[in-house]
C-alpha cells in the first residue's frame, strides 16, 4: 500500500518511519532551559490579584450602610432615627432596645451591618464609632384599593423608604465637638445680651415717666374767680 505524502511530513523524509524517527531525535535532545529574567519594578503576580503592601493602606474614617425598599413609611422611621442621630453606635443599639416602634428592628439591623463593615473591611474599633449621618428617604409607593359603600373604591398608599447611615471615627467627633463648642459660646453671648436688655427695661420702669397732676385745692386757687369747687 502506497502512502501519500502530506504537508505535515518533513520535506526531507521519504516515509512515515523516517519522519517519526526524526521527531524522536529532536525530543530526546536535552537542551538547557533558558531562565527568563523578571522586569525590575513591576508586580509579577497574576492579573486580578493585588499584592498586599502594609505601608500603603488607606485610612478610612467613614463607613456607609444602606437599606433600600423598606416596607415602612419614612415618617414612621424618622421617629426612631431622630433619637439616635449623633450618638455612639454602641449606645444607640442599647437605646433602640427600649423604643417600642415597628421601625426599630430594621434600624438595629442597619447599625449592626455598618459595624460589621467597619470591623471586617476597614479594621476599625466599634467603640470609636458614632452616628455621623442617618437619613430616611422616600421610596416608591405601592397603590392598593379598598372597596367602600355605593360601589366606590378608596385608595391605599403603601409607602416605602430608603435608609442610609454613615459611621465616623472618633477623630472626626473631636472636630464636630469643636464646632459645637463655638455654637455654645455664641449662645451664651446671646443670653448675656438678653439679660442686659431686661435690666435696662427694669431701670426705665422704675423712673417716673410723667409729672404728677396738680391737686384740686391748688387748681381752685389758680382760678380767677377765687371760688372753690366742691369735690364730690
Amino acid at each position: 500500500m502506497k502512502i501519500k505524502k502530506t504537508k505535515d511530513f518533513d520535506k526531507g523524509a521519504k516515509s512515515h518511519d523516517e519522519a517519526f524517527k526524526k521527531a524522536e531525535s529532536v525530543l530526546s535532545e536535552d537542551k538547557p532551559v533558558q531562565k527568563i529574567s523578571k522586569p525590575a519594578g513591576r508586580d509579577t503576580q497574576k492579573k486580578g490579584k493585588i499584592s498586599y503592601q502594609p505601608g500603603r493602606e488607606k485610612k478610612v474614617k467613614e463607613v456607609v450602610a444602606k437599606v433600600r425598599f423598606l416596607r415602612v413609611s419614612p415618617r414612621k422611621v424618622k421617629l426612631v432615627i431622630d433619637v439616635i442621630r449623633g450618638m455612639r453606635a454602641q449606645e444607640a443599639l442599647e437605646r433602640l432596645q427600649f423604643i417600642n416602634k415597628k421601625a426599630t428592628n430594621p434600624v438595629i439591623k442597619l447599625l449592626n451591618s455598618a459595624l460589621a463593615n467597619a470591623e471586617h473591611n476597614y479594621k476599625l474599633n466599634k467603640e470609636d464609632l458614632y452616628i455621623k449621618k442617618i437619613v430616611a428617604n422616600q421610596g416608591p409607593t405601592l397603590h392598593r384599593w379598598q372597596a367602600r359603600a355605593y360601589g366606590r373604591a378608596a385608595a391605599i398608599r403603601k409607602r416605602t423608604s430608603h435608609l442610609e447611615v454613615v459611621l465616623s471615627a472618633k477623630d472626626d467627633l473631636k472636630e464636630n465637638t469643636g464646632s459645637k463648642a463655638i455654637m455654645a459660646k455664641k449662645a451664651k453671648s446671646n443670653v448675656e445680651k438678653l439679660k442686659e436688655v431686661k435690666k435696662e427695661k427694669k431701670s426705665l420702669q422704675k423712673e417716673p415717666s410723667f409729672a404728677k397732676a396738680p391737686s384740686s385745692a391748688k387748681a381752685s386757687e389758680d382760678k380767677p374767680d377765687g371760688k372753690k369747687e366742691s369735690i364730690i
